[in-house]
C-alpha cells in the first residue's frame, strides 16, 4: 500500500511540476508580448487614430490618452485569454487574517524600501557613469511633464487613476493569481519583478520591482486588487503632487499657486514621514511574520516551483527580452 501511494505520489509530482512549466511557458510568451506592445502599440494606435482625426499636432490629452490605451487594452485582452483557464480555477486561501492596519503597514514599508531602492539605483549610476562616462539616469517622464494646470490634470487622472487600475487588474489579478496554485511565495516573486521591469527603464527599476512585491504581498494577504489598487492610487498621487505639481502651477494666478505649493509641501512632508515610518513598520511586518506565506503546493516545495519556473526555456526567453530591451 505504501508502495503504491508512493509511486502516485511520484505521478503527481512529475504532473504538478509538467503543468507549472507549462504555466511558465505562457509567462514568458506574456512577457515577450508586453515588450513587443510597449514597443509597437503606440505607432499601431497612431495609425489606427489617424483614421479619426489629425495626428499631426496631437494635444498633451491625445498624445496621454494614446500612451495609456496602447499600454493597457491589448495587455489586459491578451492575458485574459492566455491565463482564464487557471484564473477559473483559481480557489483563494481564506485562512489568512491580516491584522488591522495590515495593508497600511506594508505600503509604508514598500515606499521606504522603493525609495532606497532608487537611491541605490542613483549611487550605482554614478559609480557606472564615473568609470565609464555613461551620464545620468534618463527621467522616466522625461518629455512628457505637465506645463500648466490643465495639462496637470490631465496627467495626474492617467497616473493616479487610470495607470493604478489597468496595472493592478493586469499585475495582481491576470499574473499573480495562475501561480499561486504552486505557492505565493512563487506569485509574488514573479508578479513583483515581471513588474518592475515592465516599466522599462533604469531609473524606476528598482523602485517599482519593491513595490511590485509590497503590492503583491497585500493582493495575497486580502484575496483582492481593490486595496492595494486603493494604496498603488495612493502613492502615485503623492509622488506626482510632490513632484510634478509645484512647476506645473508656475504661471497659475496668485491664489492658485498658492494653494498649490502647500499641497506640494503636504505632499513632500508625507512622503517623508511615510520614508521614516517605514523602518519601523518594515520591522512590525516581519515581526508580524507578513512575508510567510501559507500557500503552497502539496508537491511542490517553494524552491522547486521556482527553479522549475526559472528553468522553463519560454520563460528564460521571456526574462531575457524584458531585460534586453528595458537596457537600451
Amino acid at each position: 500500500m505504501d508502495q503504491e501511494q508512493n509511486v502516485f505520489d511520484i505521478k503527481l509530482y512529475a504532473s504538478e511540476k509538467a503543468s507549472l512549466k507549462r504555466l511558465a511557458g505562457k509567462y514568458g510568451i506574456a512577457m515577450i508580448f508586453l515588450v513587443l506592445n510597449n514597443t509597437f502599440a503606440p505607432y499601431l494606435f497612431l495609425r489606427i487614430y489617424s483614421f479619426f482625426a489629425s495626428t499631426e499636432n496631437l494635444t498633451y490629452t491625445e498624445l496621454l490618452a494614446l500612451n495609456a490605451v496602447s499600454a493597457y487594452l491589448l495587455p489586459v485582452i491578451l492575458l485574459f485569454f492566455l491565463f482564464r483557464e487557471e484564473i477559473r480555477a483559481f480557489v483563494p486561501d481564506k485562512g489568512y487574517k491580516p491584522f488591522r492596519g495590515e495593508a497600511f503597514c506594508l505600503f509604508t514599508a514598500g515606499m521606504t524600501t522603493g525609495i532606497f531602492g532608487t537611491l541605490l539605483t542613483k549611487l550605482i549610476n554614478m559609480v557606472i557613469d564615473k568609470l565609464f562616462g555613461t551620464g545620468e539616469i534618463e527621467d522616466a517622464f522625461a518629455g512628457m511633464e505637465p506645463q500648466n494646470m490643465t495639462e496637470f490634470g490631465v496627467f495626474a487622472f492617467f497616473i493616479c487613476i487610470i495607470a493604478p487600475i489597468a496595472e493592478e487588474i493586469m499585475f495582481r489579478s491576470l499574473l499573480l493569481k495562475p501561480l499561486r496554485a504552486y505557492g505565493d511565495l512563487t506569485a509574488v516573486l514573479v508578479s513583483g519583478i515581471v513588474f518592475g521591469l515592465y516599466h522599462g527603464n533604469f531609473d524606476q527599476l528598482a523602485y517599482a520591482t519593491l513595490l511590485g512585491l509590497f503590492f503583491s504581498t497585500v493582493a495575497v494577504k486580502y484575496n483582492s486588487i481593490v486595496p492595494v489598487t486603493i494604496l498603488h492610487a495612493a502613492n502615485n498621487i503623492i509622488v506626482t503632487c510632490a513632484s510634478d505639481l509645484g512647476g506645473a502651477c508656475a504661471d497659475a494666478p496668485q491664489q492658485v499657486k498658492d494653494i498649490c505649493e502647500k499641497i506640494v509641501y503636504i505632499c513632500g512632508s508625507l512622503s517623508a514621514i511615510l520614508a521614516f515610518l517605514g523602518f519601523f513598520l518594515l520591522i512590525i511586518c516581519i515581526a508580524k511574520k507578513c512575508f510567510v506565506f501559507r500557500t503552497v503546493n502539496r508537491y511542490l516545495s517553494n524552491k522547486e516551483a521556482l527553479a522549475a519556473f526559472v528553468s522553463t526555456p519560454l520563460a528564460i526567453i521571456g526574462i531575457l527580452v524584458m531585460f534586453t530591451l528595458f537596457m537600451n
